[in-house]
């Protein structure tokens, strides 16, 4: 919280910080130095003062923003708690980690970190550039949230489209769980509901749209798991398919985005496919011709790329 308290009641001493938040002065002023050199934080030596420019507060202070990235920290501290000593063991031996073994911190953070940035993009940004979508959902569709983690892209749908009913499936059973507690709490469970349920295995019912968001490369088979996704929907259906923005070439992703996206893959994405199959994309592993290629062979038509601003995920729209 110590971000959010220079953001909200501004500039402050170390003492000033520590008394505002209730942490031992010394290390505010170790905590407020290293943020200074990191360039985090401006120091002003006239009054000995540390402030937190506008530009940073949205990153690292603002929750439920856009740019928030608190989750992702959060998420990534969870690993070092949770599964570090396992993924070296991984290293070593083969194999890979579940997800059954990530602690809930984990799963705290990433909701944090995927939903801040959904809230503002998925009803605002990203439906209305896919007009025959939106059109569906205003009009009543039947729909389904593949790897729908604790159910929050449903709720945002549930809320602006009333006349559409909508599924969600994950194969971890505690995402399920927290997503039916979530419905229940939104009061759209008439509307709304999750199943446990391994949609490699396939789906059980048709649907005219059908959402996979960063899931796809957390299969375990992904030309089956496309194939699967194309028999579930019906003639003329659409999948919403969101993945990483990034380049064919790794020369191409050399940067900070890359760097955080084969972050992610170590530590969750290949790890946690080696678990349970051989094949393991990763997060950078879903490029646009690899979409075009698995689209294709699983027999739906070529997929549309939608135009978006500043978008850190591609998001496909793909016709059976």
């Amino acid at each position: 919280g110590l971000f959010k308290d220079l953001s909200v009641n501004g500039p402050a001493t170390s003492i000033e910080l520590a008394a505002r938040t209730g942490i031992v002065v010394r290390y505010a002023l170790e905590w407020l130095s290293q943020m200074a050199c990191a360039e985090y934080l401006l120091y002003d030596p006239t009054d000995q003062r540390f402030s937190l420019p506008a530009t940073h507060a949205a990153i690292l202070a603002q929750e439920g923003g856009p740019g928030f990235l608190g989750g992702l920290y959060q998420n990534f501290q969870s690993i070092e708690d949770g599964v570090f000593s396992k993924l070296l063991r991984a290293f070593r031996d083969g194999g890979g980690i579940s997800y059954s073994e990530y602690n809930a911190d984990f799963w705290d953070g990433l909701d944090r970190y995927t939903m801040g940035g959904l809230k503002h993009t998925l009803i605002q940004q990203y439906l209305p550039a896919m007009p025959d979508v939106q059109a569906a959902l205003e009009l009543g569709a039947k729909v389904a949230d593949v790897g729908c983690g604790r159910g929050g892209i449903l709720l945002l749908l549930a809320e602006a489209f009333q006349r559409s009913r909508f599924v969600g499936y994950d194969a971890f059973a505690p995402n399920i769980t927290r997503a039916k507690a979530n419905a229940q709490a939104a009061g759209i469970t008439d509307r709304v509901n999750y199943v446990h349920h391994n949609a490699t295995m396939g789906l059980p019912e048709k649907y005219d749209v059908i959402f996979c968001f960063d899931t796809l490369h957390h299969a375990t088979n992904v030309p089956g798991f496309m194939r699967t996704i194309y028999e579930a929907l019906n003639p003329g259906g659409i999948l919403v398919c969101s993945e990483a923005a990034c380049a064919d070439t790794l020369e191409e992703n050399i940067g900070p985005g890359g760097a955080t996206l084969y972050a992610s893959s170590i530590l969750v994405c290949v790890p946690q496919v080696l678990s349970e199959g051989n094949e393991a994309y990763g997060a950078a592993g879903i490029t646009f011709s690899k979409m075009h290629q698995l689209a294709v062979n699983a027999g739906f038509k070529d997929p549309h790329l939608v135009p978006l601003e500043n978008s850190a995920n591609n998001i496909y729209e793909v016709r059976r």
